[in-house]
């Protein structure tokens, strides 16, 4: 990446991490994040260098604030140079139709395709508060990977009784079961397993 000023080694390292980060995740990147990237172990490490790229207008970033890093105009324009998607929100479910239906979603994102992992991926929106254990609340945007099979111990999402659920799958022997983190199952005999759960979506205001 070229620079018109000439940056110090590491001020350099942590800018290109950060771009990085950024084009393969679609948010920036926490101090924590930056310390594991570049192997340092002190915050007060990086913080340094961050504000030596804030006092040379390359990055900016609000004080107190988590993964708050923005990128100047013509350095955003590498970091968000990626592939966009439009990922369905799949709502209750019409009896007898996929699932992927156009009468079930409720709505559509554009996400970016590294983030969400791949062209095929769908949403679906927690619906209680049954998995708050796990750190997904209601109204939480789960991202799904379609696939037809599932591990025990895998985060998923089916539909039960025409309704999207997450769950964490198990099986037993012959047996399969969606298991709730507040510990009620629901035999997945029934359910029409949509996929993995790679992601949450969570809106804070």
């Amino acid at each position: 990446m070229a620079m018109r000023q000439k940056l110090p080694r590491r001020q350099k390292e942590v800018l290109e991490h950060i771009v990085k980060f950024m084009n393969e995740r679609g948010y920036p990147p926490s101090t924590r994040d930056l310390c594991e990237m570049l192997g340092v172990t002190s915050s007060s490490t990086i913080h340094t260098h961050l504000q030596g790229l804030i006092a040379r207008g390359l990055i900016n970033k609000p004080r107190y604030r988590s993964r708050s890093i923005t990128l100047p105009p013509k350095l955003s324009q590498v970091a968000l140079k990626k592939e966009l998607v439009n990922v369905p929100l799949v709502g209750k479910v019409q009896p007898g139709t996929e699932p992927t239906a156009l009468d079930n979603l409720d709505d559509q994102f554009p996400l970016p395709a590294q983030l969400v992992g791949g062209k095929e991926a769908l949403m679906v929106r927690a619906g209680d508060e049954s998995m708050v254990a796990l750190g997904i609340q209601k109204g939480d945007l789960a991202i799904i990977r379609p696939q037809a099979t599932a591990r025990t111990g895998d985060l998923v999402a089916a539909v039960v009784d025409d309704i999207p659920v997450v769950r964490r799958y198990r099986k037993e022997k012959k047996e399969a079961y969606l298991d709730s983190a507040n510990g009620q199952s629901i035999d997945a005999k029934g359910a029409t397993l949509l996929g993995k759960v790679v992601g949450i979506i969570r809106k804070l205001a």
